[in-house]
């Protein structure tokens, strides 16, 4: 034999023996390697958006982490360009690269379906980062990487241009931006040589275009998830957990906007937006009651619905088995002979909604195992397990052992309950039914993950999955406060306008409030100022169909230098006329409704004033009314605009107002008479996300807030930590923000986890002293009663007496009046045990429960407590604005 041809082919032996250890290593155990199920790759919901060859066009990813902006004339015909993030990429890293900070898959079809690999000019990708572990020389080596297929490599994805592209990084806003030409699989690693980075002209030409943006809330303010928003059929994003959305690259001056997501009407879907006058809009959405399929695709039918995830084994339908239709999933390693380390696993993400009375989860799995060893079930086949909201940080080690499982998670991958929901491996020939009702998910977007793990050594482990349904029923509260955010509290609800003048717009303030926080300011302040032009704010508001005698209330405080002020204004635009462009010839303050194409229906206020003061405004058909028209009863079954706004015609003495506690209740059985200015007038603030809400949701009657006073209760909102005596008893109550009537904050008491067999009392007391003259004095609070009791009574039975130190005989939200000595003085003032979950206000006289020579002229104390019996039917209520009005 030659010497050369030997030397070859020792060098393919060598070659041939390295493959081999190669493969042989990758069927080996990982031991000390293994991660736990927890911390796989998972995909975000998809985006998307329509690419026409002679527009631009924006596109965000549903974490609001990856944009992309497309130029005009990158595409030679209409394209559908999808994009989604993962937590790490489907190849492998590779390269000795660290994992990557950011990773997202970038797809594109014709109107065939068929895919596109690439764009006649390159598209801008801009990345936020936020590793704080980074080094300043390992930050100047960021650099985005692109999947080669062909070469199965990762390239830098400047090089897919040609020229190639130069990279913008910028690390005081953690932003790295870069031209790419061609779609596929992107990740965000640190790089050995540092890149060339320079300005991008190609920036300021794309984001020139117009982009709207907002929230998407309930009537609450309660954010919706999940909500499918689409810009002129074109562009379409999805809101994220906080209900915000943001969709670029729209042409034009208008936007036709439309929304859609299961068990919710969108009332100003279709409308079409202005975004000339602003491009930050919200919308609010009305539950509808009843029951609905949260799975899209559980009968695995169809190739949709489900995220696949990468990995040597990855799950796949399959027909090779089902328990109906005529296929399912199938996850795992069927044959011995494939026998490998590998996760198989497919997910979906959902939102569950607020006000659910049934959520029940069940799918159906059938085993299979050639392990020595088997486990049991997690829980009873064919039961329903109830299943509690517990985030969990427990992680479960994998090595050695392979496993069927399933779990839920939130959108960072933690686990929401204490335990999976299934862990188990079994031999079985039939199908194995798992259920379980999800108590505590109101308004949580949650992730579903199925799947299967072989640790490589030994058997082989599958299983398939067929009809997976989750069922939601739900039954929203009356609606009865059609205004979001009405006390400013927040940033939702309100779109302010004037987008190319920011020095007149509107902006949320603490300067001056008439309750709560904040308040909103429009106008102008500095005296001498010349700006001239609108400072409008307003919201899109319905009016369901089926509601009665609407009522608009808002406050008003108003400043102008103007010499010539006046309670009604000249000058007032003709109806249909009012717009950013309409100049009048003096300053004026105005409240005006509109249509949804922003036409005028009829100005509330106009005027020019300098009153200085809180002024409170009734708008209803009633001469009780400051303003009494019928507008709002003919908006019934409508939607429409609410907006306020201040003009100023720039001749330096300014103009301005602020404005608060907007609100517009409906099915009023009361017509609200004038409040005096120092007793605060409750406004409906958002209701939280983290307590089921019942079924059973009755209206409240509203009553008149009494014209006497002063009140004796301190810190009635609870917005501090003063005022009140918080008992040091076995269930202690504490002030929250999780839940309020207005404001910040309420007191909570009693127990809040259904199951806990926590017992005792949960007291907080104020002690106050009524005036002898006081013969009508009157407590008046707000309550949210809680009770997971099955035998609920507006009367509760007695319990003995309330000692706090002693264990109750069952559970009662109550009130009571006692002396310095802490006896009780007359009947109690409330006695219930409810499950009603609606702010409801009680008025309750004291001479009614309690005999007038027991509190007129005496120090009392006026207590509120939650008594729990330990038997895990948990009852607890927020309190919230508790007045003790000493009337004459």
């Amino acid at each position: 034999m030659k010497p050369g041809l030997a030397r070859v082919l020792r060098l393919l032996g060598v070659i041939g023996a390295i493959f081999l250890v190669g493969i042989l290593a990758s069927r080996s155990p990982q031991s000390g390697l293994t991660p736990p199920v927890r911390v796989l790759a998972e995909e975000s919901p998809p985006t998307s958006v329509i690419l026409q060859p002679d527009q631009p066009a924006e596109l965000s990813s549903a974490d609001g982490r990856v944009l992309i902006n497309f130029s005009a004339g990158s595409a030679d015909e209409p394209l559908e360009v999808t994009l989604q993030t993962l937590s790490q990429p489907m190849a492998a890293s590779g390269q000795g690269k660290r994992p990557p900070l950011r990773s997202f898959v970038l797809r594109a079809v014709d109107g065939g379906g068929l895919p596109v690999e690439g764009l006649n000019q390159p598209f801008l990708v801009t990345l936020d980062y936020d590793d704080l572990g980074l080094s300043s020389s390992e930050e100047s080596q960021l650099s985005l990487f692109w999947w080669d297929e062909s070469a199965q490599a990762w390239q830098e994805a400047a090089q897919t241009c040609q020229p190639r592209q130069d990279a913008q990084l910028n690390p005081e806003l953690r932003e790295y931006l870069v031209g790419v030409c061609k779609f596929g699989e992107f990740a965000f690693f640190v790089k050995t040589a540092s890149p060339n980075f320079s300005f991008l002209p190609l920036i300021t030409k794309l984001l020139a275009n117009q982009t709207l943006q907002g929230t998407v809330t309930d009537f609450w303010g309660n954010p919706i998830p999940g909500v499918e928003v689409r810009a002129n059929n074109l562009a379409v994003t999805y809101t994220d957990e906080e209900g915000r959305y943001r969709i670029g690259g729209l042409p034009g001056e208008a936007a036709i906007v439309e929304l859609a997501k299961p068990g919710y009407i969108f009332p100003a879907s279709g409308s079409t937006l202005d975004l000339v006058e602003s491009r930050e809009y919200h919308f609010s959405a009305l539950q509808q009651p009843g029951c609905y399929e949260l799975i899209d695709n559980g009968s695995f039918e169809r190739n949709r619905g489900w995220h696949i995830l990468g990995s040597t084994a990855p799950a796949s339908y399959s027909t090779l088995l089902s328990r109906s239709g005529s296929r399912s999933m199938r996850s795992g390693i069927l044959k011995g002979g494939q026998n490998r380390y590998s996760f198989s696993l497919f997910s979906q993400e959902f939102d569950i909604p607020l006000n659910t009375t049934k959520v029940i989860l069940n799918l159906w799995i059938r085993q299979s195992t050639t392990e020595d060893t088997t486990t049991p079930q997690s829980e009873p086949a064919a039961e329903i397990e109830t299943v509690t909201y517990s985030p969990s940080a427990v992680e479960f080690p994998v090595g050695g052992k392979d496993i069927n499982y399933a779990g839920l998670f939130d959108p960072n991958n933690t686990l929401m309950t204490t335990n999976y929901l299934f862990w188990t491996r079994q031999k079985s020939n039939q199908w194995q039914n798992k259920a379980y009702q999800l108590i505590n998910f109101d308004g949580r977007r949650v992730r579903l993950k199925i799947g299967t793990y072989n640790d490589g050594t030994g058997g082989v482990t599958s299983m398939f999955t067929d009809d997976v349904s989750l069922e939601v029923c739900v039954n929203p509260p009356p609606v009865s406060n059609l205004i979001v955010n009405g006390g400013f509290e927040n940033d939702r609800g309100w779109a302010r306008l004037n987008a190319d003048r920011p020095a007149l717009q509107p902006q949320y303030t603490t300067e001056r409030k008439r309750s709560g926080n904040r308040s909103m300011f429009a106008g102008v302040k500095t005296q001498g100022s010349n700006l001239k032009g609108y400072s409008p704010f307003e919201q899109v508001v319905t009016i369901p169909a089926g509601s009665t005698n609407p009522v608009l209330e808002f406050w008003m405080w108003t400043q102008s230098n103007d010499s010539n002020l006046t309670n009604a204004a000249e000058g007032m635009p003709a109806q249909g006329t009012l717009s950013l462009q309409a100049e009048p010839d003096n300053d004026v303050q105005y409240v005006a409704v509109l249509d949804t194409d922003h036409r005028v229906l009829r100005y509330l206020v106009w005027r020019r004033s300098n009153a200085q003061r809180w002024e409170r405004f009734t708008v209803c058909n009633s001469p009780a009314c400051t303003v009494n028209v019928n507008l709002l009863d003919s908006l019934i079954g409508k939607t429409f605009i609410l907006r306020f706004g201040v003009y100023n015609d720039g001749d330096g003495r300014v103009s301005s107002m602020y404005i608060d506690e907007v609100a517009l209740t409906v099915n009023t059985l009361v017509v609200p008479t004038p409040t005096p200015t120092n007793t605060p007038t409750p406004t409906n603030t958002p209701t939280p996300t983290n307590t089921p809400t019942p079924t059973n949701t009755p209206t409240p009657t509203v009553t008149a807030t009494p014209t006497c006073g002063p009140n004796l209760l301190a810190n009635s909102g609870f917005e501090n930590n003063s005022g009140w005596d918080i008992r040091d008893s076995p269930v202690r109550p504490f002030y929250t923000t999780a839940w309020k009537y207005r404001g910040a904050r309420s007191m909570f008491a009693g127990v809040s986890a259904r199951g806990s067999t926590a017992s005792g009392y949960s007291v907080f007391q104020q002690v106050v002293t009524v005036p002898a003259n006081a013969v009508n004095s009157r407590l008046e609070f707000w309550m949210y009663p809680i009770s997971y009791e099955d035998n609920l009574t507006g009367q509760a039975e007695p319990l003995g007496e309330l000692d706090p130190a002693s264990v109750p005989g069952n559970d009662v939200q109550y009130v009571v009046i006692l002396d310095t000595n802490q006896n009780q003085l007359g009947n109690y003032l409330l006695w219930q045990r409810s499950n009603n979950r609606v702010w409801e206000k009680k008025s309750l006289l004291l001479r009614d429960f309690v005999p007038q020579s027991d509190f007129l002229g005496k120090t009392i104390i006026v207590r509120f407590g939650v008594a729990n019996d330990g038997d895990g039917d948990v009852t607890a209520m927020y309190v919230d604005e508790a007045y003790l009005w000493a009337c004459p």
